[in-house]
């Protein structure tokens, strides 16, 4: 899905003279797939723990370190070069629909398997 939203918009990423580029890529920029993932992998993995861990020390360092990876890799791909504000924040939202229909598709599947 990222990569036909990348084809559709085309958007291109950031060049020297504009920001600091640190790695030189040649694919679209918009959404950022990075960000993409770790919204939809890492935010599933936020919600099992919710899910299937006691509330406790345990959680809840498990929730600021899983938060913490979703919320800096979009900082990181800005602070690189590598996209630009709006890519991340596009990413954000993808992501957070993904993982919302991820969630849903877990949560139908989980309450038919309990009959």
């Amino acid at each position: 899905m990222n990569v036909l939203v990348k084809f559709l918009v085309g958007r291109p990423r950031p060049v020297e003279p504009l920001v600091n580029v640190t790695t030189r890529v040649t694919r679209e920029s918009f959404p950022s797939g990075h960000v993409v993932f770790f919204v939809e992998f890492f935010g599933f993995l936020l919600f099992l723990t919710y899910v299937l861990s006691r509330p406790g020390a345990f959680r809840r360092a498990t929730y600021a370190v899983l938060g913490a990876l979703v919320l800096l890799v979009g900082v990181s791909r800005v602070y690189l070069g590598a996209h630009w504000p709006s890519d991340v924040v596009g990413a954000y939202f993808a992501g957070g629909v993904w993982l919302m229909l991820t969630i849903e598709i877990y949560r139908r599947l989980k309450w038919r398997g309990s009959d």
